[in-house]
């Protein structure tokens, strides 16, 4: 679903909150914090973004890409993979920015940026 306005974004987070408590009820609230982050994110600094929603077998799969320039994305992968995200939740939390990836990365299983940095998955394991 390509999102391109604020009427459209409200919609899409009614869906998104309806797609959470069919698949994952326990995990819906903190879910809808993340996948919201990741939509703003996009949304808010690009005015447009594309959203998918996708069960596949035990697993939530959230794509959220923007058009935009991206980030450095990679830097965000390898602190995810050395595990540095308890080191620097106070720091974070005290921040201006930079809430969201750890809000993403503390609810999902998973968050994967592309190289780009305009298009991440998040990923959750359900019941």
């Amino acid at each position: 679903m390509i999102i391109k306005n604020d009427e459209e974004l409200q919609r899409a987070q009614i869906i998104i909150s309806e797609f959470l408590a069919r698949n994952s009820p326990i995990h819906a609230p903190v879910l809808e914090v993340a996948v919201n982050e990741a939509m703003n994110n996009g949304f808010h600094t690009y005015g447009q973004i594309n959203l998918k929603l996708k069960r596949m077998g035990r697993k939530l799969i959230i794509r959220v890409k923007d058009d935009g320039q991206g980030f450095y994305a990679e830097a965000i992968n390898a602190q995810q993979k050395t595990d540095m995200i308890e080191e620097e939740f106070g720091q974070m939390l005290e921040a201006e920015a930079g809430r969201g990836i750890l809000l993403m990365k503390l609810f999902c299983d998973k968050v994967i940026y592309n190289a780009k940095g305009n298009e991440v998955l998040l990923m959750k394991k359900v019941s």
